[in-house]
């Protein structure tokens, strides 16, 4: 079988004849996305035809799209949507009556094109972990805190006739089960009897189903959490159906399912939504708001809550019920909030501080005979304006992709394979179909917005170098981790030049505030994005590993004393939290 021509990675199941190449039928798309190449059709490979009606984000299932959309893969999922939407959302909510009772057309359009896109939203937006919720999550990272299980079960030695790898499989999985079940009725005797009172391990699955599903969760809405434990909980699951026939993977529980079941999707559509679901920051465009300002906004969140929940409440659906889910959808936009902003503040600083089309020494951004790439200034500003545009709709879309990346994971008909992927281990390695066609989704509509793209369009999913779907989520989930210090440290340089402890050094030692910013952020833009570290290079996720790599070099660097006085105490935070 030969292989696809651009990735490399896959096997070839559509030839161009315009072209004359092999590819997989990602590929061909976005080789084919613009210009002349985009009138080519596919011609399927002999002997490819039998692998139609496959997996989305196959090529069978680009194939089926290709034909149905005439050349393009429909993304039937709408992106999920942020603050910017909100605002216009709440904006048009608030326009005067005059223009409410003129008809307006197009206000009434805008916010039926929100709603739409907030229902499709809610899908892909988890339900807050309730307080009840909260002791079993507390049970679960315990259990989850004292296993061995990916020490035991993901390591290479020979497994003998009387201790096999499956008997390890199934000794270490019901010894987590069992050790929860400890906890439960140690946690609550009453309760706890009840769940194990006559029962094997088999007849509990609803309850395992139940527990794990808020492990997840909370995990999905707060990344920084379980970072030492997910793991185990996923490969865990990974393994449970064919090592002990229990299976203890259940959808993850989202504001849609909640709001479907109780026959009450008409929330998302109030035109106090954006309102009631915004995040109240503390600062807007870099400038610190005022209390007034903080205090009005809430009030104003907690009125349109309180309205919400009194206009809608009914037999089927509750007061606290209709607040839950617009907290859960709250916690979504504080997460943008947080996360997002880093990479909108360091494309503010990469606007403002260089000119594309002009070079400045000592700040040029070229690079000459670098580790990987040779740019010139302007060349390397457009590749990292277009790579942080990237990240920022991928942060955008991070429950979706992170909700996909699990069902990639835990598909029963995806296996894996445990191999070693060199400088990274020994890893399971695992296709995950549905992250790859999400992921060229949002390529494809960030390089429609940019023009012309620079560096390669691969995106690296089940090779050595994305083992699988949890390593790119681990991957993406640390792009604010990554520039937030960087973010911090820049935004801090004013008060640092003007406090008394610390301006001498700033001022006489490192040439001022403006001196700093504009070395820090050359050295970043052009350093970050070389191409540098193992397997970096142009493509997607090689981006994010040059900058990771220059994020490891940092304390050699003349200025690190400045991130020093700014705070900064790492970028990997706590893994014990």
């Amino acid at each position: 079988m030969p292989w696809c021509v651009e990735c490399e990675d896959v096997g070839a199941s559509v030839r161009c004849e315009e072209c004359g190449d092999e590819l997989c039928g990602l590929c061909f798309q976005w080789q084919h996305r613009s210009g002349k190449r985009a009138k080519h059709s596919p011609t399927p490979l002999p002997g490819m035809q039998m692998f139609r009606e496959r997996v989305e984000g196959t090529t069978a299932h680009f194939m089926q799209l290709h034909k149905g959309s005439g050349g393009a893969a429909d993304e039937k999922e709408a992106p999920l949507v942020g603050d910017e939407e909100m605002a216009d959302n709440k904006e048009g909510a608030g326009r005067g009556k005059s223009e409410e009772d003129s008809g307006s057309v197009e206000s009434k359009a805008m916010r039926s094109a929100i709603a739409d896109r907030l229902i499709e939203s809610s899908k892909y937006i988890p339900l807050r972990v309730s307080g009840e919720e909260r002791t079993l999550l507390k049970l679960l990272e315990g259990a989850l805190e004292v296993s061995e299980y990916t020490d035991k079960v993901d390591v290479v030695r020979g497994w003998s006739f009387r201790n096999t790898k499956a008997d390890v499989i199934r000794e270490e999985i019901a010894d987590l089960l069992q050790l929860l079940l400890g906890l439960i009725v140690a946690g609550n005797p009453t309760k706890g009897s009840e769940i194990v009172k006559n029962k094997q391990i088999s007849q509990n699955e609803e309850f395992f189903q139940r527990v794990l599903e808020i492990g997840r969760r909370f995990k999905i809405t707060n990344p920084e959490k379980m970072r030492c434990t997910y793991g185990k909980l996923i490969y865990l699951m990974q393994d449970a159906p064919s090592a002990i026939d229990l299976d203890v993977a259940a959808d993850i529980h989202t504001v849609y399912n909640f709001l479907e079941a109780r026959d009450a999707l008409e929330v998302l559509a109030d035109e106090d939504i954006g309102t009631a679901i915004m995040a109240v920051s503390s600062s807007e465009g870099g400038v610190q708001r005022s209390r007034a300002e903080l205090e009005a906004d809430s009030s104003n969140k907690q009125k349109a809550i309180r309205s919400i929940s009194e206009r809608y409440a009914n037999d089927k659906i509750s007061k606290e019920e209709i607040e839950y889910c617009l907290f859960s959808m709250g916690d979504f936009h504080a997460y943008l909030e947080t996360n997002r902003r880093p990479v909108d503040e360091m494309i503010a600083l990469l606007t403002a501080n260089f000119d594309p089309n002009k070079a400045e020494n000592p700040y040029s951004l070229e690079i000459c005979s670098g580790s990987k790439l040779s740019h010139t200034h302007s060349t390397q500003y457009t590749f990292v304006l277009q790579s942080l545009q990237l990240w920022r709709h991928v942060t955008q879309e991070m429950f979706r992709l992170w909700i996909l990346a699990e069902k990639d994971l835990l598909n029963p008909d995806n296996q894996y394979r445990l191999m070693n992927t060199g400088q990274q281990g020994m890893n399971r390695v695992q296709s995950a179909p549905k992250i790859a066609h999400a992921m060229h989704a949002i390529l494809s509509k960030v390089q429609s917005k940019c023009g012309s793209w620079v560096g390669l369009s691969v995106v690296h999913l089940g090779d050595r170098d994305v083992p699988n779907a949890l390593v790119f989520i681990d991957k993406y989930t640390q792009i604010a981790r990554l520039l937030g210090p960087i973010v911090h440290t820049v935004r801090s340089l004013p008060r640092l030049a003007k406090d008394p402890a610390t301006s001498k050094i700033v001022n006489e030692e490192f040439g001022g505030p403006d001196v700093i910013r504009r070395t820090i952020l050359a050295d970043f833009f052009k350093h970050g994005f070389d191409g540098s570290g193992s397997d970096g290079g142009s493509c997607i996720d090689g981006r994010l590993t040059s900058a990771w790599n220059w994020c490891s070099k940092l304390e050699k660097k003349s200025y690190y004393p400045i991130f020093l006085l700014a705070g900064f105490q790492g970028f990997d935070g706590d893994f014990r939290k």
